[in-house]
């Protein structure tokens, strides 16, 4: 059985208020507008380039201003991935897959998980790639979601849970190289784990070394003799 419909799975993890799911959806992606789009010319970023070389700056603000009106149809923007998917459920754009969703970059983490640089590809790669998976057909949908889940239980073993286990971790020369593979989920893992780690320790060596008063008259004697050898 395949993974749960990424629709079911991205509206119940989701929340409305949660900071970390707005500043992941602020993350842009290239869109190209099926039509015409009044009133949103705000949206394209324009060319510094192309300002300058206006021949005055009436014409440089005749520019400014139509671009500021319509988005044509066919003009690729980038624009944030929360208006993007609004916009693509009303067919009014098609949001271009970033590289991390082509079958190329598929292909590199199936070959090892814990060698792909997530986080230059996208610090929020698995709650935006959840997300865009919603856009696709059904068996792409399926291929894509279970691709990504491989990678993440993978590099939670190979890299988060090692990295975290290791007792040099504070002192690794490589700790920060590493770190700067993962992806900011992946990271709180890492930093959840690590702290999990130290808190365990500095509790067991407290209990190690904690003083035991023993009350010998609850004892029988053969415990209390065993007792004494123990503690001489």
């Amino acid at each position: 059985k395949g993974p749960a419909p990424a629709y079911d799975f991205v509206n119940e993890q989701s929340d409305y208020w949660n900071i970390d799911d707005i500043l992941a959806e602020e993350e842009t992606f290239p869109c190209v507008f099926n039509e015409d789009a009044r009133n949103m010319g705000f949206l394209e970023q324009i060319d510094s380039k192309v300002i300058k070389s206006a021949q005055s700056k009436k014409n440089a603000q005749d520019y400014t201003n139509q671009k500021a009106l319509t988005l044509h149809k066919g003009t690729n923007v980038p624009i944030p991935l929360w208006l993007a998917l609004d916009l693509s459920e009303r067919d009014v754009c098609q949001i271009k897959n970033p590289q991390y969703l082509s079958e190329k970059f598929k292909n590199l983490i199936k070959a090892g998980s814990e060698i792909a640089n997530l986080r230059t590809q996208s610090v929020n790669i698995y709650e935006n790639s959840l997300k865009l998976t919603l856009l696709m057909e059904k068996d792409e949908q399926v291929q894509q979601l279970e691709t990504l889940q491989d990678a993440f239980i993978d590099r939670v073993k190979r890299m988060v849970i090692e990295m975290s286990d290791s007792l040099e971790v504070s002192r690794s020369v490589s700790l920060k190289n590493d770190l700067k593979k993962l992806s900011d989920l992946e990271r709180e893992l890492f930093e959840v784990h690590k702290n999990q780690k130290i808190a365990f320790s500095q509790f067991k060596d407290k209990v190690l070394s904690r003083q035991v008063d023993v009350n010998y008259d609850m004892m029988d004697q053969d415990l209390k003799e065993a007792n004494k050898k123990i503690r001489v």
